[in-house]
């Protein structure tokens, strides 16, 4: 499955196996074993496979950068006086709620999709991470999930010398924060029907 994944965003094969050992030695990865002994992948050890990839500029920060953006939320509620909401979800929930659902898809498989995200069968779907701000975004055919942060707080504006010792979330704000400059990265539904259909 590393292999597949490399292929469909076009990065080397070496530097995703490097990724998934991280996820892995961080306990983000639910399977074991090696090589042919391995089991499949899950949907979601698949979905933070990919987060890292979009999400982590070095090994160092992987882990960390796929826990802080595989847990970013989207809540909405149906209008302003309601008290439940009609989706609140976490963006990893959601990316592997769009595998799994492309794989039963591929492979003939009941479908099971509650049209929360929108029409899961369409070809028109985006998955946007803008790690620096950490926010991510779906979006199936016209409909746009924003998910972010659940804290609005900034960190403490700290030297960069500093930066070694302080959250790798407060590091990835403070480096948007002083560069100006926002990083975000994407897949389609291309990529993620590649992966769906190696999916058992």
């Amino acid at each position: 499955m590393i292999g597949v994944i490399a292929t469909a965003i076009a990065r080397p094969r070496a530097t995703v196996t490097s990724y998934y050992g991280v996820l892995r030695k961080g306990g983000l990865i639910s399977t074991t074993g090696r090589g042919r002994s391995a089991q499949d992948l899950s949907p979601l050890d698949v979905a933070r496979v990919l987060i890292v990839m979009l999400a982590a500029d070095s090994l160092q920060e992987g882990e960390a950068v796929t826990r802080l953006v595989g847990q970013l939320w989207h809540t909405s509620f149906a209008s302003e006086e309601d008290a439940k909401p009609v989706l609140d979800i976490e963006f990893e929930s959601a990316l592997a709620g769009i595998i799994a659902f492309k794989a039963d898809l591929l492979h003939g498989r009941p479908l099971r999709d509650e049209g929360l995200l929108g029409n899961l069968a369409t070809d028109e779907i985006q998955v946007s991470v803008t790690a620096t701000h950490l926010s991510a975004e779906i979006r199936v055919g016209a409909a746009r999930t924003e998910f972010s942060a659940s804290s609005g707080e900034d960190p403490p504006v700290t030297h960069p010398d500093d930066w070694d010792d302080i959250p790798i979330r407060d590091r990835l704000l403070l480096r948007a924060m002083m560069e100006g400059m926002s990083v975000a990265r994407s897949i389609d539904n291309h990529v993620i029907s590649k992966v769906a259909t190696a999916m058992p």
